[in-house]
């Protein structure tokens, strides 16, 4: 291997797990109660609020927008519960006009 295919092997390796840990520290910091907008990989944006979560695991209740499925009778509305997978999706807090 030469030097400059190792240093860009190493620099990848550095970037996904930089990435990995932002999308970590994102995750840890998730409340249940509070609204997030949800960006799925595979579903969408959407505001949710989330109702309880695990290491792998997030349950939502999508408040506005819907979460969009390869078939339409999966498709989640506002006002519906579902479960996604955290390494789907980042969670951004939606701040309120209300919040102090």
């Amino acid at each position: 291997m030469t030097g400059i295919h190792l240093a860009y092997v190493v620099n990848n390796q550095l970037r996904a797990l930089n990435s990995a840990e932002a999308q970590k520290m994102e995750s840890n910091n998730l409340e249940i109660g509070k609204e997030y907008l949800v960006a799925h990989n595979r579903k969408g944006k959407f505001h949710a609020i989330v109702k309880g979560f695990n290491p792998e695991w997030v349950t939502i209740e999508i408040t506005k927008g819907k979460a969009g499925a390869a078939l339409e009778y999966n498709e989640r509305f506002a006002g519906e519960e579902m479960t996604v997978r955290k390494g789907f999706c980042r969670f951004s807090e939606i701040q309120t006009a209300n919040a102090a």
